[in-house]
């Protein structure tokens, strides 16, 4: 590589301008000062949380919400079992999937009484945190709801959480 560009690199690196065969003498330009910028830069058009991105993403734009919603009351509207005796209702479902869909994650929460699931409600992701061992193995989960915190334990023996994600 010759060493004409780093001594003009604004006069086009010292090459002539190539001419295609394709055009005519008036088209061919010449190779004016060229000069590329470039730096690492994030996209500023909404804030990185998850309540922005629904509001821009989801809720202001009528196709990706009719989409989602009609994925949403697809996906509930199939049977997947007895849904009754464990308490989870259409709405749950279309939520659960709406979390899935929009935030990418999405969680189930088992609401039971000495060990009988009395119901279970769809959670949404951005108040739900995974707590991990020192190992960086999965113990459980965090949940905020408004100003108060819970925390939701994995059995170590059996692995059973009442937070299914």
């Amino acid at each position: 590589m010759s060493n004409s560009f780093w001594r003009r690199p604004f006069t086009g690196g010292g090459r002539k301008a190539e001419v295609a065969t394709h055009t005519t003498s008036s088209e061919v330009k010449s190779g004016g000062p060229r000069l590329a910028l470039t730096t690492a830069f994030r996209a500023n058009f909404t804030t990185p949380d998850y309540m922005s991105l629904c509001r821009e993403g989801f809720a202001k734009n009528p196709i990706v919400y009719r989409c989602v919603r009609l994925i949403a009351e697809s996906a509930a509207s199939v049977p997947i079992g007895d849904t009754r005796a464990l308490g989870l209702n259409a709405d749950q479902i279309e939520a659960f999937y709406g979390y899935l869909q929009v935030a990418g994650e999405a969680y189930l929460e088992a609401v039971d009484l000495d060990g009988d699931i009395l119901s279970m409600r769809a959670c949404r992701p951005d108040h739900v945190r995974a707590l991990t061992d020192r190992g960086g193995h999965l113990a459980g989960y965090e949940i905020e709801d408004g100003t108060q915190r819970r925390v939701i334990s994995r059995d170590p023996l059996s692995t059973r959480c009442a937070l299914f994600g």
